[in-house]
């Protein structure tokens, strides 16, 4: 018998790479997506639902006629200077959108396996970059969350709420926070995205030779989005519900370093410009994974070279994507 497994979000940067991850395995899997909007193209081997998880009534359709055995809930807004903008509706997508899912789950398939993604940004970081030099700046699972921004704070709910769900009603809930992803296919709202974007339109005239940056002195930790797809997988498998891990390379990268490492494969003469606009108002200094926990449970570890592969071909698709 087929494992029914669900995507909501599909449309989204890592709904499609988990998509390509699972097509690409020799699993007996039957694939279903949820989202909003309707893909531009979508594989014949997946069963494709549109619909709002705000709309509960919808919502409750789809899992009565699905009964999935995993889900991935990825519809999210994922934006955090989004969130800034507009934190109430972050809020509801986020926060009420989770709990339809979440109660879904409890009338239509109980005993379904339910990833829900947090992020870094629930995290505060050390407050000196020198940590990262020694290797102690390592953030753990069990470290308070201090959210610094609306976004941050309603990954920090849906977490909070998948594990009350687990608690009381005994779903099986898979927690993970996840650090800075990136890869081939991503967006320009995201850092590296916004930077591989402004370089291919630089290099064939349609930009000016400058790039305007925000602060460039932090630190994040980056992982391959193709890696991440292995994680969740090995996640829904063996991870113990209720608990939350990591999900991270382990190894910080100054923005300014990623920056001037995707340069380097532009012909293109760029300057550097500093725009204090681009700066957020509050932020974490320095944000690097400790995954000991993960990779102890599930035997994972990155695969792909973030500086030397993934910045390449994020850069390259962005060059025919412009």
């Amino acid at each position: 018998m087929k494992t029914k497994i669900l995507i909501t979000g599909i449309n989204g940067f890592i709904g499609k790479n988990l998509v390509s991850f699972f097509l690409g395995l020799k699993k007996e899997i039957k694939l279903y997506g949820l989202d909003i909007r309707k893909p531009v193209r979508l594989d014949k081997r997946i069963t494709f639902f549109k619909c709002d998880i705000l709309k509960i009534k919808n919502l409750y359709q789809v899992f009565k006629k699905i009964k999935p055995d995993i889900i991935f809930h990825l519809a999210a807004q994922s934006s955090v200077p989004e969130s800034f903008k507009n934190p109430k509706r972050t809020f509801k997508i986020n926060i009420d959108g989770t709990l339809n899912i979440l109660e879904a789950v409890r009338k239509f398939c109980p005993k379904a396996i339910i990833l829900i993604p947090g992020s870094s940004e629930e995290y505060d970081g050390p407050k000196s970059k020198s940590l990262t030099v020694r290797q102690t700046g390592k953030i753990k699972e069990n470290q308070l969350l201090r959210p610094l921004s609306p976004y941050a704070i309603s990954k920090a709910c849906q977490e909070f709420l998948g594990y009350q769900y687990f608690s009381t009603f005994n779903l099986k809930i898979i927690l993970v926070r996840v650090f800075n992803v990136t890869g081939p296919n991503q967006g320009s709202k995201a850092i590296c995205g916004r930077f591989a974007e402004k370089i291919a339109e630089i290099e064939i005239g349609k930009a000016k030779p400058v790039m305007k940056v925000g602060n460039l002195n932090i630190v994040r930790d980056f992982l391959d989005v193709r890696d991440l797809a292995r994680a969740y997988w090995l996640a829904v498998k063996k991870c113990k519900p209720g608990e939350a891990y990591n999900i991270a390379s382990g190894k910080g990268y100054e923005i300014e370093k990623v920056l001037k490492k995707l340069l380097s494969f532009s012909k293109k003469e760029i300057k550097i410009k500093k725009d204090t606009r681009l700066f957020r108002k509050k932020e974490s200094l320095v944000l690097i994974g400790n995954v000991t926990k993960f990779k102890k449970i599930t035997g994972w570890k990155p695969k792909i070279d973030f500086l030397n592969q993934t910045l390449p071909e994020l850069l390259n698709y962005w060059r025919k994507r412009v």
